[in-house]
């Protein structure tokens, strides 16, 4: 693994559903809108085994998160749910799952697209898709 930082945002106009993926993982109700969305940065970065990922979310405090593949990690979303998380590589594709202390998955699985990525999102049955450029 390289060393950098990249920054992404919503591609909008293919990512209906964003909304959704974001009151799904913890958002509080009232930033789940497409005004805000479009304004959201991520910054990820890798230095050898340990990854950095910053949410910027206009309104709110960052979201920083700290991990290694395979070691899980507990975080406390914005509206309060506490998860565990665990972020793995398979086939080239990164799979974070989500478990909330109610037992509740939420699967990401992102792939890269050669200018940003696509993420398929699965929780309580609904799947939902959204892609990320890169700034």
């Amino acid at each position: 693994m390289t060393t950098g930082v990249e920054t992404f945002k919503f591609d909008m106009d293919k990512s209906p559903e964003v909304t959704d993926f974001a009151f799904a993982t913890g958002t509080p109700k009232e930033f789940c809108t497409k005004d805000v969305m479009s304004k959201v940065r991520f910054h990820h970065s890798v230095d050898g085994e340990q990854f950095t990922s910053k949410v910027d979310i206009p309104g709110m405090a960052p979201r920083v998160f700290h991990y290694k593949l395979g070691v899980p990690y507990d975080f406390t979303a914005q509206d309060g749910r506490k998860f565990k998380i665990t972020t793995t590589c398979e086939a080239e594709k990164f799979i974070e799952k989500m478990v909330a202390d109610n037992g509740d998955e939420i699967i990401t699985v992102r792939e890269d697209t050669g200018n940003g990525f696509k993420s398929t999102t699965t929780t309580k049955g609904k799947t939902i898709t959204h892609y990320m450029v890169r700034v």
